[in-house]
């Protein structure tokens, strides 16, 4: 997934989707090209860090049921908290 856009890159976008503006004007179509590219990774990007995240917090929650419930395994509290 290419997340860096050069210069160039925008340059070569304005120069596909320019038909007769003027000069220094950029084409609407340009704008929504960029916007649509960016906006569409959004849910892959939140979902994989949503993941990462949750993995995190697994782990500490883990940790301090361990810590604070691991006395308390035989009577099944710790399974219970778990």
């Amino acid at each position: 997934m290419k997340i860096a856009v050069t210069l160039v890159d925008v340059h070569q976008v304005i120069e596909k989707m320019s038909t007769r503006e003027l000069y220094g004007i950029i084409p609407f179509q340009v704008h929504e090209h960029f916007i649509e590219s960016f906006v569409s990774r959004w849910k892959d990007i939140c979902l994989e860090h949503f993941e990462k995240v949750e993995r995190i917090l697994k782990k500490c929650v883990e940790a301090m049921c361990d810590k604070y419930f691991g006395r308390f395994e035989t009577s099944g509290l710790l399974y219970d908290i778990r």
